[in-house]
């Protein structure tokens, strides 16, 4: 059985975290005014989800009356992140390393079906107007999340 390396094991922590991170905050700052530490944490995480999102009220998911730190598309990237990990894991105790076999094209091509989605919802708001919901978003930038992690725990098997 092979050892899942450093790198791959604090990418899949970092991933569970960041996924479990998400709809928390919301809950944090929905608490009540008293209890400052978690409104605090709450705050850390929205402020880290302003890096990596525009964070458009009305492209979120709320969850306790509180649009999350990131939009529908970007928690669906980190949910199908977490999800591939979740899986790859329960596969890393198992002789499975068909599910690791692949070279750099065969990754580049599954990256860019994973893509598709989101492009085909982006093309859809651009040409006609009108964005599609948060449930279509969420479920386009899966794929997208499950890709990344599919890479890294790939490219922690193909390693020397």
């Amino acid at each position: 059985m092979k050892r899942i390396a450093w790198p791959t094991a604090a990418f899949s922590a970092g991933v569970l975290a960041w996924a479990s991170a998400i709809p928390l905050a919301a809950l944090l700052l929905a608490s009540p005014p008293a209890t400052r530490v978690p409104r605090v944490m709450a705050s850390a995480i929205y402020v880290a989800g302003a890096v990596v999102c525009h964070q458009k009220p009305e492209r979120s998911f709320s969850l306790a009356g509180q649009p999350l730190p990131v939009c529908a598309r970007c928690t669906g990237i980190y949910i199908g992140a977490a999800v591939a990990v979740i899986a790859l894991a329960g596969l890393a105790g198992a002789d499975r390393s068909a599910a690791f076999r692949s070279d750099v094209s065969r990754a580049r091509r599954i990256g860019l079906v994973a893509l598709a989605p989101t492009l085909v919802t982006l093309a859809w708001e651009w040409t006609i107007g009108t964005p599609p919901s948060n449930p279509i978003r969420a479920a386009a930038g899966m794929p997208i999340g499950a890709a990344i992690a599919w890479v890294v725990w790939w490219s922690d098997r193909t390693r020397g």
